[in-house]
């Protein structure tokens, strides 16, 4: 009954708000009548009575803040009387509220990259347990490499510490057959890829362990970016036939998601290794595993090492002084040095919010020196240090809280700019940033803690105000040493914002460092194009290059297997010429490249 009571009080604040008045003028009335029969006049029993009863105002709001949704309806008083304060100074308010925009907009904008590429969970099941496996060599300073299809089967026979390894090769094939050839990046993959990943089908099935094998191998299945590129996202797809390097694959399924470990392949193809033929120096794969429950990435790494040392033995020629490193997958598809770029761009945006919170504190502080005798009668009439500091912090929070809702607009914006730019192709995980749950909390506490931080310098002022003197100057300006205190806090803040700037320009310089090299060759004016000819490749590239050579504006043409600083899988041993030879495993291990016609110009 007492919860319906308090129910009904909420319909009923007129008439409660009436017999409060009339119960207080009641009693004020009954003092002074008391006051008059002890002997006093009818002017001094009434000012009596008022001294002894206590501020009606006070009383009247501490009987408010006993009902029954009080808080509700006192902070949306508070809203009000906010809004009123920013009409009597629009133009102070647009600027604050156009700097909230902006520090907070930029914050949004890069937190939802740190979300999206290091912060967001791979959508792979149990990713701590999965480990990307390279070869090394420390003796010729190799750190991390890929891996030979013998070493990988050899590994995945003698090893007991993973539930499955796999291995991608991403080579370039041409489809023909349906229209103009097109270059495509294969990813073909040994068997249990898939499920390894925990990467769902949408359409059709997957590889079987049968189709592994050289011959066998015919069968496909489409990444969903080319399904629906290429096939509008037609689930009939299942059993056609699509023609690669020439010869015939049916398309077997179609995977939902790759997150990024095959280089982005638009479609999948059974490895089908032919090991009768592969050379066991020929390292070529990328592997991936997944521990078995209880096992730690360091006991893995030494059982294979073990397994390592022992091929070494056996195949000394090609594998003597090769080791293993385990890598956790976040760094495979995160490289550190992406997080490190990320993280210093997002303490760069962060300290300038913190110099627009400096900035919003001293224009919040100014607006406040003009409103002394405002809270000064407020403070006469009753109202509490905790009522006042609640009504300044809920016009702080409020207008914060405004420009964070245009700020997720400004971030939607940028991120929007950025992803259908070139610099988002450079970039893991592009395409899943975007302004998600977590971001938009991210900027809902931003702007409650901007809010809190900018109006703590106005609630400190009106703590310290003195009632007497600043009823007695009535709307003189501040005295000397309110004078002194506000410039000390404005020379405070000015230094503050050198510091935090200077801060802000050496992170955003350490980022510039970061993401800019000096390549060694200028790039302007050179335009790259893969291909991937039949068997006569020489014939095919003599007459290529003869034509294009023709074109108008053409300076120079060049065939290579790659452009300058990418990723190669390439490798020979260097022995020196004649009949001296170094002992095994000793030669210098290079990279090689294929370069023809006017390559280097």
């Amino acid at each position: 009954m007492k919860i319906l009571r308090r129910l009904r009080s909420l319909f009923r604040k007129d008439t409660l708000e009436s017999d409060m008045a009339e119960e207080m003028r009641l009693h004020l009335e009954m003092q002074a009548e008391r006051n008059r029969a002890g002997g006093m006049t009818a002017e001094e029993a009434g000012y009596a009575a008022q001294r002894e009863f206590g501020n009606v105002a006070s009383l009247q709001e501490q009987a408010r803040a006993q009902r029954f949704g009080a808080l509700a309806e006192q902070l949306g008083r508070d809203v009000l009387f906010a809004v009123r304060q920013w009409r009597k100074m629009p133009a102070l308010t647009l600027v604050m509220l156009a700097t909230l925009v902006l520090g907070i907009g930029a914050n949004t904008a890069i937190y939802s990259l740190v979300q999206g590429v290091v912060l967001r969970p791979l959508p792979i099941k149990d990713q701590a347990r999965v480990v990307q496996i390279g070869e090394a060599n420390p003796a010729r300073n190799v750190d991390f490499f890929s891996v030979s299809a013998l070493n990988f089967v050899d590994w995945r026979e003698r090893s007991r510490s993973f539930e499955t390894l796999v291995a991608v090769a991403v080579r370039g094939a041409t489809l023909t057959g349906s229209g103009d050839p097109e270059q495509l990046a294969v990813s073909y993959v040994s068997d249990g890829y898939f499920a390894l990943l925990g990467i769902p089908l949408l359409h059709g099935r997957d590889f079987r362990t049968e189709e592994d094998r050289p011959g066998a191998n015919h069968v496909v299945v489409l990444s969903e970016s080319f399904w629906r590129g290429r096939f509008g996202g037609d689930p009939g797809v299942i059993g056609r036939s699509l023609t690669l390097q020439g010869k015939p694959h049916t398309i077997v399924g179609v995977s939902s998601q790759d997150p990024g470990l095959s280089g982005r392949g638009e479609i999948f193809v059974p490895l089908g290794a032919d090991l009768k033929n592969e050379e066991r120096d020929n390292h070529e794969l990328d592997v991936f595993a997944r521990l078995r429950p209880g096992v730690s990435r360091e006991q893995a790494a030494i059982e294979l090492g073990a397994v390592a040392a022992q091929l070494a033995r056996e195949h000394p020629v090609s594998n003597e002084g090769w080791g293993v490193r385990l890598v956790p997958l976040v760094d495979t598809i995160v490289a550190p040095s992406v997080r490190t770029a990320l993280f210093t761009l997002l303490g760069a945006v962060a300290l300038l919010l913190l110099n627009t919170c400096a900035n919003l504190s001293s224009l919040q502080l100014a607006r406040a020196v003009s409103r002394d005798r405002e809270l000064t009668i407020r403070a006469a009439l009753g109202g509490s240090k905790g009522r006042i500091t609640r009504q300044l912090l809920a016009e702080n929070l409020l207008l914060s809280l405004l420009g964070g809702a245009a700020g997720v607009g400004l971030a939607h914006w940028l991120v929007a700019g950025w992803r259908a730019s070139s610099f988002a192709a450079a970039l893991p995980r592009a395409d899943e940033v975007g302004l998600d749950g977590g971001v938009i909390f991210f900027t809902f506490a931003v702007s409650v803690v901007v809010g809190t931080l900018t109006g703590l310098l106005p609630v400190w002022r009106a703590h310290r105000l003195d009632l007497r003197a600043a009823l007695n100057q009535g709307t003189r300006t501040a005295s000397g040493g309110q004078h002194r205190a506000l410039r000390g806090l404005v020379l405070a803040q000015i230094a503050l914002s050198f510091v935090l700037l200077a801060a802000a320009g050496v992170l955003l310089r350490s980022f510039q460092k970061l993401t800019r090299v000096d390549l060694g060759f200028s790039p302007t004016g050179v335009l790259t194009l893969k291909l991937a000819p039949g068997e006569d490749g020489q014939r095919f590239f003599t007459q290529l290059t003869g034509r294009v050579a023709a074109l108008p504006g053409v300076q120079s043409v060049g065939v290579g297997s790659g452009v300058p600083l990418e990723s190669f899988n390439t490798s020979t041993d260097v022995q020196p010429a004649g009949s001296t030879t170094w002992p095994a495993g000793q030669a210098l291990q290079a990279e090689w490249r294929i370069a023809r016609d006017g390559d280097f110009e």
